[in-house]
């Protein structure tokens, strides 16, 4: 099967990439359920990328992560972000409650994206017992610079009203 993507324009210009992805099978198995191969991977990646919002002058980037198989309730899954700016890493962290439900994470805003550079997340899964369950790689690519937000968000607040304070917005350049 194929899957579609579309580029759908959201409220306030903010621009996302959609996927549909295939149905699952009538067979009634949840895709938790479906492999179960002992050296099969415990995540399959859904999809990430950056979001450069204009309207309030703010990056960020994130993942979508999946459950492929059976992991025990209480599972950490830790993600940790390469900071754009080159500071520390961005650690987020959730945990796995059981089902087959998309877990996504999402960074604060970042400063010091570049065009066309990959940036690594790493997820681990830690077990209930603090035993690494596995971990996996993946890379994020900006297209885009944050060069291409503005200093200050050009709007405030929830209806968009003109921006007139003059400070400088959380996406700034420092």
């Amino acid at each position: 099967m194929k899957t579609i993507r579309f580029l759908q324009v959201l409220a306030g210009g903010l621009a996302v990439s959609i996927a549909m992805l295939p149905m699952v099978p009538p067979s009634g198995l949840s895709p938790v359920r479906a492999a179960t191969a002992d050296d099969a991977p415990y995540l399959r990646y859904e999809g990430g990328g950056f979001i450069f919002n204009y309207r309030v002058a703010i990056a960020y980037y994130g993942i979508v992560v999946r459950p492929a198989r059976p992991m025990p309730k209480g599972t950490l899954i830790e993600a940790r972000f390469a900071d754009p700016a080159g500071g520390s890493d961005i650690v987020l962290s959730k945990t796995y409650e059981g089902g087959a439900r998309a877990i996504s994470f999402q960074t604060p805003p970042v400063h010091g994206v570049k065009a066309d550079t990959d940036y690594p997340v790493r997820v681990a899964l830690l077990g209930p017992g603090g035993g690494m369950l596995g971990s996996y790689e993946y890379k994020i690519h900006s297209d885009l610079d944050q060069s291409v937000l503005p200093e200050k968000p050009p709007v405030a607040g929830p209806g968009y009203q003109k921006n007139t304070s003059g400070e400088p917005g959380p996406g700034a350049s420092r």
